[in-house]
């Protein structure tokens, strides 16, 4: 189960139930082995891990020994209202795309 964490996997509404614990149920009864995987693990995965109940396996590098993919920060303080951050941002993203196409923008608002 890939991002084993994800509150997607949980539904809310009645029947309640969270994905993980339904096939983690399964995979019981079939006697299969469950593998779960995250980079921010859920407290309670994390935890029966440590515990013991789970075993815990470190990526401890990425593969092929890749690099990570470059960051850019900005700064919201440093800048002066709209226009100036808009006019950075939409540069990076220009840049970007002309260089490669692959890329991502997050803001935290």
């Amino acid at each position: 189960m890939d991002e084993e964490h994800e509150s997607s996997y949980k539904q809310e509404e009645k029947p309640r139930y969270h994905a993980r614990e339904v096939a983690l149920w399964r995979a019981e009864r079939a006697k299969a082995v469950m593998i779960m995987g995250s980079a921010t693990p859920s407290l309670e995965s994390y935890w029966n891990a440590k515990k013991g109940i789970y075993t815990l396996t470190e990526l401890t590098s990425r593969v092929e020994l890749r690099q990570l993919p470059p960051v850019t920060l900005i700064d919201r303080s440093l800048q002066s209202p709209k226009g100036e951050l808009e006019t950075e941002k939409s540069t990076v993203v220009v840049t970007r795309i002309k260089r490669r196409p692959a890329f991502a923008v997050f803001l935290n608002r």
